[in-house]
């Protein structure tokens, strides 16, 4: 989960699903402001475990865009890829969310739509962890 502020930021995230495996994540990325818009970049170190496949990792880059409706909501919308040269165990991975975030420091939560996806290799199948709703927390300090 993008922090939505300006300047240096760390994330991590942990996703689960009972049918296609895990994956965890660390991030850093740059956050600048452009008006009502805050446009980030970063990258993120990822263990990935599919559940039909072999556990690795994954360096995925990519960044987002969120716009301020007022001091609590907010739109936002992310993505991250990482190619083969970038991944072990999987072919690629891909990750996209977007939705409302409602915010009331420290706490925030955001409501909306998210794409995880471990793609298979070796003739495994694709290992998607998300695709749909989701409801997730960040924490600002």
């Amino acid at each position: 989960m993008s922090t939505g502020s300006s300047g240096l930021g760390l994330t991590g995230n942990w996703a689960r699903s009972d049918h296609d495996g895990n994956v965890g994540s660390v991030g850093l990325n740059f956050g600048v402001p452009l008006g009502p818009l805050t446009a980030t970049v970063g990258a993120k170190a990822l263990y990935l475990s599919p559940k039909d496949g072999k556990s690795g990792g994954a360096v995925a880059l990519g960044g987002g865009l969120e716009w301020e409706i007022n001091r609590y909501f907010s739109l936002h919308g992310e993505g991250y890829f990482a190619p083969e040269s970038f991944t072990s165990g999987v072919k690629a991975y891909n990750e996209a969310s977007g939705g409302l975030r409602w915010k009331f420091r420290p706490l925030s939560v955001d409501v909306g739509y998210r794409y995880m996806q471990m793609e298979g290799k070796d003739g495994r199948r694709d290992n998607t962890l998300a695709d749909g709703p989701y409801v997730g927390v960040g924490l600002s300090f």
